[in-house]
């Protein structure tokens, strides 16, 4: 069990027998082979909504759309902290994505990703170009329990819906009970399910009523599980 599975138990722990029960139990099911995601959807994105007030003293969330533009002290923090963010940097600003650091004391507590459907990264639908996707959103241990999560969560869905995006997507671990409660606070819903079935089919059902429906069958699931 990696780290922040651990991690999750601790927060779950700390938030009584009930929520720790339900937290051991979904964790069993990934463990034991039940690969499930939760698909979630803000249709139509709306840019009213007021940013979250920040919620760590000296907590500043920026923007980058360029690897040049990123502070070289804050390059090499993402350096030393590669067991969590474990991506290519450079590569991904240059394949369209939106790099988003959000920084405590000028220290990188938060990173989180958006692309535009037009250039997102292997994904479980299928995008539209003017729909947007949050892709990876990581906390550093030190930093959890603060709220980062939901001011960075409110700065992407402002930003997203202020350049056009009719649909804006992310998607979680059925086990992930904190970063689901932060993503249905920030205004998604939920309109699908996936599971990775032991021969690596891909199975889907909507759910969430109509509005599920109507967005899968607009955006037809992808044919391969993303990385």
């Amino acid at each position: 069990m990696g780290l922040y599975k651990f991690d999750l138990l601790r927060h779950a722990w700390r938030q009584g027998c009930g929520t720790f029960a339900r937290q051991a139990l979904l964790l069993g099911k990934h463990l034991l082979g039940r690969k499930t995601v939760l698909v979630f959807a803000q249709c139509p994105l709306s840019n009213t909504a007021p940013y979250a007030p920040d919620a760590a003293k000296g907590l500043h969330i920026q923007r980058y759309d360029r690897y040049q533009d990123i502070p070289e002290a804050q390059r090499a923090e993402i350096c030393r902290n590669r067991k969590w963010f474990f991506w290519d940097t450079r590569e991904w600003l240059t394949k369209g994505g939106r790099l988003w650091i959000a920084t405590v004391d000028g220290n990188v507590a938060a990173l989180a990703w958006t692309f535009c459907g037009a250039h997102k990264p292997p994904w479980f639908l299928e995008l539209r170009d003017d729909d947007s996707l949050i892709w990876w959103t990581v906390t550093l241990p030190r930093y959890r329990g603060r709220g980062i999560q939901s001011v960075l969560y409110s700065r992407m869905v402002h930003d997203c819906a202020s350049r056009g995006s009719a649909c804006l997507y992310v998607s979680c671990a059925e086990y992930n009970l904190s970063s689901m409660r932060v993503i249905l606070r920030a205004g998604f819903a939920v309109v699908g399910v996936g599971r990775r079935t032991r021969d690596g089919r891909v199975l889907w059902q909507p759910t969430g009523g109509k509005d599920g429906l109507r967005l899968f069958a607009a955006r037809p699931p992808a044919s391969r599980w993303p990385p």
